[in-house]
């Protein structure tokens, strides 16, 4: 019946094939007259649907293609009385059809059996699956008959494969792919069925995600999500067993596995989780333990998300919050040469918002009890992530920039307790700052510059002491004078360029001066700023205080 049809849908496929450097390019639809005169629902899901024979992508494609043609030309579909079990059935098998498998991770995530050419073919394929087969469940449970209440026939699997693309971090979740899954999601009556118990924790937790990562659980848990009790004897040496498909089935058969656990995380109301919490650890610390960085930071991400729903008697009580951080620690130092650049300053910043939520929840501001507690959590991201990796990565401008943010976080959180650190951290900020080369790296500089603004806002009271009070004057008077040496001829790109660093220059210098002035020992700050000011006239705009006119430009 639908031989003209299979044979266009083949030729559309071969092209799709042939241009995989296309990976959002929309498909042609197979031409009417390929298609049946008449045909029905019924008839379309004898002839299209196979068998329990596995199929490959291409053919998977070629259906999806032709089912997609016959339900947009309503004029030749016959609409039945009864085709309400018509349209679950090829719902059905078009959200099973279109869900990623091991074909379509990355290139660099794979196991090197496949050639590159051969797996971003299967990754071009799984998207264009993914275009045709998402409008297609729109038709089916919303347009192919308006008289039918939505969300007709939403059943467990379907939305699971519209989770699979709701992260648009996936490679095969393209930003149409990505908007479809979304709006599909997005009715009410599908949110609430989406967010009952009965799906996310027995079908999506239970049922999904437990089995694919029950093998590669780390050992510093249960099987039932609790800390487990460690062993002193020695650990068994590592195998590339580890490393084969089946250790690892929910990164090698089933990748979606990661958005549907991170859109459970995102959306599960905490009245459901925390009976529950249990089942989302062996994922969690199974991506935090992972060694690939890009998998090591989603999971960052998703635990950053999942801890603000625990309470803290929880954390403490169940002993996670030690397991979580001694998991995330490491990463810190996820450094170059070791890991390649771009990936560690993806990695780092992930990592250090992981710690900020687990110090948050474990250590809240405002319980007293737990100050100390916090303080020395605070204390160890600072000593363990932000200065040793400064002492591994002085010579990487992209990593100094990234540790000189986290430093200025970690300021504002620990407030005028971070004054023991001064010695370590106005080190750095003097380094960048006074190098006559920083004024080639705006982003580098404007970094330096606020982690010094969150330094001065909180430890004030010890700014005034001689040897940090100078070293600071000397870091923004050096700064200045390299800003506005660069700045000479007033060439516009330049001035646009530097306008941010100047701006934030002024308000340190005089929110410098303002603060010291206030502090023990730093009363005099304002004389010594009036006597550098007479000597060069161009710090006046600095520090915003008069002096002479001498050598002002």
């Amino acid at each position: 019946m639908f031989q003209s049809a299979h044979k266009a849908a083949k030729d559309i496929v071969s092209e799709v094939v042939k241009r995989v450097d296309h990976k959002d390019a929309g498909l042609p639809r197979v031409l009417p007259q390929c298609l049946p005169e008449q045909y029905s629902l019924h008839q379309i899901r004898e002839e299209l649907i196979p068998g329990e024979d596995s199929t490959s992508n291409a053919d998977d494609l070629e259906r999806l293609l032709i089912i997609y043609s016959c339900i947009i030309a309503i004029d030749r579909l016959h609409q039945e009385d009864d085709q309400k079990h018509d349209i679950e059935a090829l719902s059905l098998w078009v959200s099973k059809t279109i869900l990623p498998d091991g074909s379509s991770i990355a290139q660099d995530e794979a196991p090197d059996d496949t050639t590159e050419a051969s797996r971003e073919q299967a990754l071009t394929l799984t998207r264009q699956k993914a275009v045709v087969g998402l409008q297609c469940l729109e038709i089916l449970l919303i347009h192919i008959d308006p008289s039918s209440p939505f969300p007709l026939s939403f059943s467990n699997e379907i939305l699971l494969s519209l989770l699979a693309f709701t992260s648009s971090r996936d490679p095969w979740a393209t930003e149409p792919n990505t908007t479809r899954a979304v709006f599909l999601l997005s009715h009410a009556s599908v949110q609430k069925r989406a967010l009952t118990g009965d799906f996310l924790i027995n079908y999506v937790l239970q049922s999904f995600i437990r089995p694919l990562f029950s093998k590669s659980k780390p050992t510093t848990i249960t099987a039932a999500g609790r800390p487990a009790i460690q062993s002193s004897a020695p650990k068994p040496r590592t195998t590339t067993e580890l490393l084969i498909r089946e250790a690892k089935p929910w990164k090698y058969e089933k990748p979606c596995s990661i958005p549907v656990l991170e859109w459970a995380v995102a959306n599960i109301p905490v009245e459901i989780l925390k009976p529950n919490f249990h089942l989302f650890i062996p994922p969690l610390l199974t991506l935090l333990d992972d060694p690939n960085t890009n998998l090591r930071a989603r999971g960052c991400s998703i635990l950053t998300t999942f801890l603000p729903k625990l309470p803290p008697t929880l954390l403490k009580q169940s002993g996670l919050a030690e397991v979580f951080e001694d998991a995330l620690t490491p990463t810190l130092l996820f450094l170059p040469n070791l890991t390649p650049m771009e990936e560690s300053v993806v990695l780092l910043p992930a990592a250090y918002e992981a710690l900020y939520a687990l110090c948050d929840v474990r250590y809240p501001k405002d319980d007293k009890e737990e100050k100390v507690g916090r303080e020395k959590f605070l204390d160890g991201v600072l000593r363990n992530g932000v200065l040793k990796g400064y002492l591994h990565s002085s010579e990487h401008p992209e990593i100094v920039k990234v540790l000189l943010e986290e430093m200025g976080v970690i300021v504002v959180k620990m407030e005028i307790h971070a004054v023991k650190h001064l010695k370590d951290t106005l080190p750095i900020i003097f380094t960048v700052l006074s190098d006559p080369f920083a004024v080639t790296n705006t982003s580098l500089l404007i970094s330096a510059i606020y982690a010094l603004q969150s330094i001065i806002l909180n430890c004030w009271v010890r700014l005034g002491l001689p040897k940090y009070r100078l070293e600071i004057l000397k870091a923004l008077c050096l700064c200045w004078k390299n800003t506005d040496e660069e700045l000479v001829g007033n060439v516009k790109g330049k001035m646009e360029k530097f306008a941010k660093v100047v701006e934030e220059l002024k308000a340190t210098g005089r929110i410098f001066v303002t603060a010291v002035a206030e502090s023990d020992h730093g009363s005099n700050v304002k004389n010594e700023v009036k006597m550098l000011v007479e000597v060069d006239g161009n710090l006046r705009s600095l520090f915003g205080i008069g002096g002479g006119k001498k050598n002002e430009k």
